[in-house]
């Protein structure tokens, strides 16, 4: 049994990065043999362990071979005969199929080296052909290394419009996709994930909604607040499209309805200035404030993030003013239902209007 580290541990070292991850590939192992070796079995398509003690991920060497059209649609051989060389033929590109030995030695068959010193992204063989979801890692590596200003080989550019031509892209499913595209969020500049795909013709079939109105200052937002990035991706769309581009990618509904939220009411919360205390209380009644007030500080956040305006101080300041508002048991007295929420509502509007000097 022999261990390399592979794949994006060894190629971040050798740009100079701090590796967030580090994965191994094991050469003449079996699972029998991995266990009794303490190792912990996590895969389920194929076997991957955890080790012991550092608790990195060890994968058996495979080899695939392609039986369907889906993305997830092949057969494995992770036998003990399987070569180093044949594990690192399957990859996709040859910056991933670098590895390094247990005495620190480069191993490298597909000069993996030689494409980072020339700053491209190459296919290693023709069956990056038959993964479509190889289309959308190519962008998301443009997204993450353009510190080093990376480009795609031609052969490879050409290979991945023919894919985006034969529609292999509808073979990728939803969470796969919205997996590659939160991966790009929070890269140094997301934008170049959207831009590729757009150039090679990707937009139609992904995101449509896109086509014609991305947000260039993705990349100047925080990459830590992914949550912000994704609000600005969608921030010059109307609702009803925010709503097909979150159905088609099964976005989770809180993640939804925030995006919906900043798209709806940023305008207004950006026009505080000029605002009422009558608009203010109005906006946070619609943003559902004073039940979802996680939900809100996030919205306010966002704005903030987005609008480059600094207003999400003042704007806390009210919201917990109104917050902290109630109708004391005499003014209750008598009164239920709407007629309650009115009168609430109404005693915000004097405490903001007077406590804000508005």
């Amino acid at each position: 049994m022999k261990a390399y580290l592979v794949g994006g541990a060894v190629r971040d070292e050798l740009l100079g990065l701090e590796p967030k991850e580090r994965d191994f590939v094991v050469i003449g192992s079996s699972i029998d043999d991995m266990i009794k070796a303490n190792f912990k079995k996590i895969g389920r398509t194929f076997p991957v362990f955890i080790h012991p003690v550092t608790k990195e991920e060890y994968a058996l060497a495979r080899t695939e071979k392609k039986i369907g059209k889906r993305h997830t649609d092949f057969i494995c051989d992770f036998s003990p005969s399987v070569t180093l060389e044949e594990d690192l033929f399957r990859r996709d590109l040859t910056i991933n199929a670098i590895v390094i030995d247990e005495l620190g030695q480069i191993v490298d068959p597909f000069h993996g080296q030689k494409d980072l010193e020339a700053r491209q992204l190459k296919h290693i063989s023709e069956a990056f052909h038959e993964d479509p979801l190889r289309v959308l890692r190519v962008a998301r590596f443009l997204a993450q290394l353009s510190d080093f200003d990376f480009s795609v080989h031609p052969e490879t550019h050409e290979m991945i419009k023919s894919m985006v031509e034969e529609k292999a892209l509808l073979d990728i499913s939803a969470e796969r996709i919205l997996l590659e595209m939160e991966k790009a969020l929070s890269s140094n500049k997301p934008s170049i994930f959207f831009s590729y795909l757009h150039e090679v013709g990707a937009t139609n079939t992904l995101w449509p909604e896109l086509n014609r109105k991305l947000n260039k200052s993705l990349d100047s937002i925080d990459k830590n607040n992914t949550d912000a990035r994704f609000c600005a991706l969608l921030d010059s769309l109307e609702n009803n499209e925010i709503e097909c581009f979150c159905q088609r990618l099964n976005i989770p509904n809180k993640k939804r309805e925030l995006a919906s939220l900043v798209g709806s009411e940023k305008a207004a919360w950006g026009n505080l200035a000029n605002a009422s205390a009558a608009d203010i209380i109005n906006l946070l009644y619609r943003a559902d404030a004073f039940r979802k007030s996680d939900r809100f500080l996030r919205f306010n956040n966002i704005c903030s993030e987005i609008t480059d305006k600094k207003l999400s101080d003042k704007w806390s300041r009210i919201y917990q003013d109104a917050r902290e508002t109630k109708l004391d048991t005499f003014e209750a007295e008598g009164i239920e239902g709407s007629e309650l929420g009115a009168r609430l509502k109404a005693k915000r509007i004097v405490k903001i209007d007077v406590g804000n000097e508005l």
